[in-house]
């Protein structure tokens, strides 16, 4: 005789429970395998706040000469508080340079923040206008 041990059915494995990603998940699974992107997403990162804290960083105001470098341009230099250098007025060209990443980033955003103003307006426009249009089709 068999015992009742052995003509049970076996016991099934528990189901694995298979979570859907969402689009978000999907594209930033997706883009944290592309190095090259992730890479120039670091140093755009860094770029920006380097413009946001151009005046935290910066050794000298964007308008400040120097007047033992006036009319003589500094090269870049190491040893000095100078790293990128003077230009003609003895400016330094590292403040300059992030007070100058500073202010394309406020343009930039400013554009595109109109740009997107100005495609939801004329989208809704269009919109609106179709909607207006439906119901005398209906009619007909």
């Amino acid at each position: 005789m068999t015992s009742a041990a052995e003509t049970a059915e076996p016991e099934a494995a528990p189901a694995l429970v298979v979570r859907s990603r969402g689009p978000w998940a999907q594209a930033i699974r997706r883009f944290r395998r592309q190095r090259l992107g992730v890479v120039a997403l670091v140093v755009l990162v860094l770029i920006f706040g380097a413009g946001a804290l151009s005046s935290v960083i910066a050794p000298y105001g964007y308008n400040k000469i120097s007047l033992e470098h006036f009319g003589t341009p500094q090269p870049p230099s190491f040893a000095g508080y100078h790293f990128f250098g003077t230009d003609d007025a003895g400016k330094d060209l590292l403040s300059q340079t992030l007070y100058g990443i500073r202010t394309s980033v406020k343009v930039a955003l400013s554009v595109a923040g109109l740009a997107g103003l100005i495609g939801i307006v004329i989208g809704a426009r269009r919109l609106l206008r179709q909607l207006d249009r439906q119901p005398a089709r209906a009619a007909r």
